[in-house]
């Protein structure tokens, strides 16, 4: 069962789609997390692709695993700085 929020925002979102439409997008891309599920939903009444920012970024660093893809062992990036630690009381004011 669904919220009376869940409806709204659904509601609202699909109001925004549509103008997003009428300007001619193409494609949507949700922009958070918050907003997941909502990709069936849209691209369902609306008939357009409809992605999920947060699937999407997982997916992209999923990728290089499955591609068999390791760190760089070249050398070429600089060294870390050595980390400088002060043990100094912060100073009253």
């Amino acid at each position: 069962m669904r919220t009376g929020d869940e409806e709204r925002t659904e509601t609202a979102f699909l109001a925004a789609a549509g103008r997003a439409c009428a300007a001619g997008a193409e494609v949507l891309v949700l922009g958070c997390a918050g907003m997941t599920g909502l990709q069936r939903v849209v691209g369902e009444k609306l008939g357009l692709p409809v992605v999920d920012g947060a699937a999407a970024a997982v997916e992209l660093a999923e990728s290089p695993v499955a591609l068999g893809l390791t760190t760089s062992r070249v050398g070429s990036y600089a060294e870390p700085l050595p980390e400088q630690r002060v043990w100094a009381r912060p100073e009253r004011r």
